[in-house]
């Protein structure tokens, strides 16, 4: 497992020891997230971070009573429950991190409950997330993604997080069709690569039958 970063573990240790709210709400604190998330790759070493960003979107909720607050906390906790179930005893019935699938569906619940815009570590969150899931590309794992995250940049066209969102979906796409020979995937692929080059609104996708 990654070790929680110095600065970022240092400031949640203190904030539990002597309940200074400004430990947790200041602006320092989520450049020292958003660091720590610059490390990650999405692989199970990452569980710590994870945690550990969990726990001061915890404390901020506690503090100012925040939905998006414990939206945020709830998305890097079931992230590292699934890479280290261990990690979190009180947790059952846990995805299989080996399930593309699984992965995926973090991708959605991230989009349905969190803004990937709040904060640059949320978007990095994404990001590792959409790599797990593409890891070994298969057809349901890639149209479910397609669907998703075309969606949500319909919605706001030019969300920071989505180029390169956008970009890791379209190489997942490409190795789908290099394996498969499908030519959606391959059809698929131009366009999120072109909407990630764009970073524009584009018209609702084609399904597949």
């Amino acid at each position: 497992m990654n070790a929680p970063p110095g600065p970022l573990a240092a400031r949640i240790e203190e904030f539990e020891r002597t309940a200074d709210p400004r430990l947790v709400l200041s602006g320092a604190a989520l450049t020292e997230a958003e660091q720590a998330m610059r490390a990650c790759t999405g692989e199970a070493a990452d569980a710590a971070i994870w945690r550990l960003i969990g726990r001061l979107h915890l404390a901020r909720y506690r503090l100012d009573g925040s939905g998006g607050e414990a939206a945020v906390a709830g998305v890097f906790l079931a992230a590292a429950a699934v890479v280290d179930p261990g990690g979190m005893p009180e947790t059952t019935n846990v995805p299989s991190a080996d399930a593309p699938q699984t992965w995926a569906e973090l991708v959605d619940e991230v989009l349905h409950h969190v803004d990937p815009d709040t904060s640059p570590h949320v978007g990095l969150l994404l990001h590792a997330l959409i790599r797990r899931a593409l890891s070994t590309p298969s057809a349901q794992v890639c149209d479910q993604l397609v669907e998703s995250l075309l969606r949500e940049t319909m919605e706001d066209p030019h969300p920071s997080w989505a180029p390169e969102a956008l970009a890791i979906l379209g190489g997942g796409l490409l190795r789908l069709f290099a394996a498969t020979g499908e030519p959606e995937a391959l059809d698929d692929a131009v366009h999120v690569h072109l909407r990630a080059a764009l970073g524009g609104p584009g018209g609702a996708r084609r399904g597949r039958p």
